[in-house]
């Protein structure tokens, strides 16, 4: 079911989230997200969700190019 690049790329992964996650302040971050205007990250979603709708299912460009 997982070959073994599966498998790396899985723990590298982990690796970075918990080495993320574990330099977190959480005295400074709870604040920053406080004053995170809501509207803001519902738009960007929106955008994000209207985006992937009007793509095509078979693309001529590759969609890491579409969001750089």
């Amino acid at each position: 079911m997982f070959n073994l690049q599966t498998i790396v790329g899985l723990l590298v992964t982990a690796g970075i989230i918990w080495r993320g996650l574990t330099r977190i302040d959480l005295s400074q971050t709870i604040p920053a997200f406080a004053i995170v205007g809501v509207e803001y990250v519902i738009a960007g979603g929106a955008l994000v969700v209207v985006i992937a709708i009007l793509l095509p299912n078979n693309p001529s460009v590759p969609i890491r190019f579409v969001f750089c």
